[in-house]
């Protein structure tokens, strides 16, 4: 039977200890978690997942360099904060604490030498985190690598398929944001409506929804993406999937994909390429 993946914290801190660089698994200190990986195939799974992005973020952090005046004005509001603490504990405690925080006040700068370690762990935990955080998210966000041109379509053919489209706002009477502009490639009529859309494969952007032809529906979507393997056009001959034709390309920095409700003459028609049909 699989076992079953039931963490502590004791566990989830020994594993986020561990560093991706040093053997820290030979330390008698984690001997419960070398055990409990001896015993688990997911638990050695989720640790190996950690391991990568430890790897991956240091990778990130090494080329980044140290604002100037940033390790001082850390020092600095340590300071502060410990000044500001000991001002509570004398208004809290009574008055003998007035030599402490006169010092800790006076003399921000050489107190700050003299912050306990602890203070020290606090702090670059919380800037870690937040460094940390902002480089998963820069990761995840920015990595266009990680989306294939099927990838792509795939995404906007359930997005087409699921998406509860409402009438937005018309292309004639209220234009979009200028970095989302209507493709060069599509064909221009009247009735088109536009509006915004979130999660797109993982960004906002905005959908046009086009009129209908031939008894079908039609959206080109528009986010700040790309994908491998992308022309400059659209494909005369699109992918085809449940009733539907897609095709993806790449303008202006922008990711296009346009989704038709129909065979591939249906799509066609939506087309405003030299070498196809224009409707």
């Amino acid at each position: 039977m699989k076992n079953k993946l039931h963490l502590d914290e004791h566990t989830w801190e020994a594993m986020e200890a561990c560093r991706s660089d040093a053997n820290d698994l030979a330390d008698p200190a984690m001997s419960r978690l070398e055990a409990e990986l001896a015993a688990n195939p997911e638990l050695v799974k989720t640790f190996d997942h950690i391991q990568h992005l430890d790897r991956k973020i240091g990778a990130a952090f090494h080329d980044l360099s140290i604002p100037p005046g940033m390790v001082q004005r850390v020092f600095d509001n340590l300071s502060l904060a410990r000044a500001q603490s000991l001002v509570s504990s004398a208004i809290n405690n009574g008055p003998d604490q007035t030599t402490d925080i006169d010092t800790a006040i006076s003399s921000p700068t050489q107190n700050a030498r003299k912050v306990s370690r602890r203070w020290l762990l606090l702090a670059g935990g919380l800037l870690s985190a937040a460094a940390v955080l902002f480089i998963s998210l820069w990761l995840n966000l920015r990595n266009v690598e990680s989306y294939s041109e099927q990838t792509a379509l795939d995404e906007a053919i359930r997005f087409f398929d699921t998406d509860a489209a409402d009438s937005g706002f018309l292309l004639a009477e209220r234009s979009p944001p200028k970095a989302y502009q209507f493709s060069r490639t599509v064909f221009l009529s009247k009735g088109i409506h536009w509006r915004k859309i979130c999660d797109f494969l993982g960004r906002t952007g905005i959908a046009y929804d086009l009129p209908g032809r031939d008894g079908g529906r039609a959206t080109l979507y528009v986010i700040e993406q790309s994908a491998q393997g992308l022309g400059n056009e659209p494909q005369y001959h699109p992918f085809t999937t449940g009733g539907y034709s897609a095709s993806a390309w790449k303008e202006g920095g922008l990711l296009y994909v346009l989704v038709v409700q129909g065979e591939p003459h249906t799509y066609q028609n939506y087309l405003n390429l030299p070498r196809g049909p224009v409707a």
